[in-house]
């Protein structure tokens, strides 16, 4: 049995992307006899992305950071159990979850000081089957916008990482099939649909910087062709369940509610600004991916000087330019901006 005495976490990250190697999850899995099954999923990597440019030619300086974050190696145990279900996107379901136990490794010492505790509501969002490499990209765009620099907890959702395992090894360690019982609801992918002479295209996990000729450039970064998820594809024989954790937060910012608020739009297109001084263009901005902060959140943006009430999400088709190209950091924020308040491509997706 596990000791039961609890720790302060003294030492241990109260920052949400640095704070947790693993997590165990209730709700999401059953055996043959239709019991709950916890399992336990390690801390992944994410997958970085070559950039997007209006001067592609441009080498690569060495200058700028685009590596996955390293993997937490003293990183607490969280366990969680899952809620209702949320939504159902493109790549993945999304379900809201509950905190039971913060350890400071599996089955090991409570921890009562750490960045989450039982109140803190979570959003956990479990790939579809053939969608992993995209979860993992989204993973890497939340690392791009971190919690120090006003990033997390301000204009995006807190992100505590992903975390996968593989289903056989799950079923294997059990000495039984399991079930990923969400992979059974509504219209997801089986983790079947790969098939002999399919390409990145049509396989249902194609990225937008898999074609250089989409105006993205390999340009000397290593991070993407090194990546393990590169050429990550889904297996029938050994499908990965994947999951990104975050912050749970409220409602999407409506077409109703921007017509009666006019005023939310300047709002909105601060949140703009703040991607584009992280060098990142959404690309998937919609009303449904702008989500009400939580109630308590009242953390000033250390670029506009107030706390937004609203939280972009959903960054797999996301894209970033490097900084350190002059015409690309003198135009791309320009454009964003005018593009969406003047209305010309408001809510397709350019922003």
């Amino acid at each position: 049995m596990a000791n039961e005495t609890k720790l302060d976490a003294g030492a241990e990250s109260k920052i949400a992307q640095l704070a947790f190697s693993s997590i165990s999850i209730h709700g999401l899995v059953s055996d043959s006899a239709q019991n709950d099954i916890p399992i336990t999923l390690s801390r992944s990597l994410s997958f970085p992305s070559n950039r997007t440019s209006f001067a592609p030619h441009r080498p690569f300086d060495g200058e700028e950071g685009w590596d996955s974050l390293p993997l937490p190696t003293q990183g607490l145990h969280l366990e969680l159990a899952l809620d209702e279900r949320l939504g159902d996107g493109r790549i993945g379901l999304i379900y809201a979850a509950h905190v039971t136990r913060v350890l400071d490794h599996p089955g090991g010492v409570e921890i009562i000081d750490s960045v989450v505790n039982s109140t803190t509501q979570i959003c956990v969002k479990l790939a579809k089957p053939l969608h992993c490499r995209s979860l993992a990209r989204e993973a890497w765009f939340y690392e791009r916008l971190p919690e120090e620099q006003g990033y997390q907890g301000v204009i995006v959702p807190k992100c505590y990482g992903l975390f996968s395992a593989a289903k056989n090894t799950l079923s294997a360690t059990l000495g039984e099939e399991l079930t990923i019982k969400p992979w059974g609801e509504g219209d997801v992918d089986a983790p079947l649909g790969y098939s002999e002479g399919s390409t990145e295209e049509n396989t249902g996990d194609f990225l937008p910087d898999d074609w250089e000729k989409l105006g993205f450039m390999s340009d000397g970064r290593r991070s993407k062709v090194d990546s393990p998820w590169n050429k990550w594809r889904a297996s029938p024989d050994a499908p990965l369940v994947c999951v990104l954790l975050m912050e749970r937060l409220g409602n999407i910012y409506s077409e109703d509610f921007s017509e009666c608020h006019p005023d939310s739009r300047m709002e909105i297109a601060d949140l703009i600004d703040d991607l584009s001084s992280a060098a990142i263009m959404h690309r998937d901005f919609k009303f449904n991916n702008i989500l009400r902060a939580p109630c308590a959140s009242s953390q000033l943006c250390p670029r506009h000087r107030y706390a937004h009430g609203w939280r972009i999400i959903d960054f797999d088709r996301s894209t970033k330019w490097a900084k350190s190209v002059e015409v690309d950091t003198r135009r791309i924020p320009r454009y964003l901006r005018e593009a969406f308040l003047d209305g010309t491509e408001f809510f397709w997706g350019s922003c």
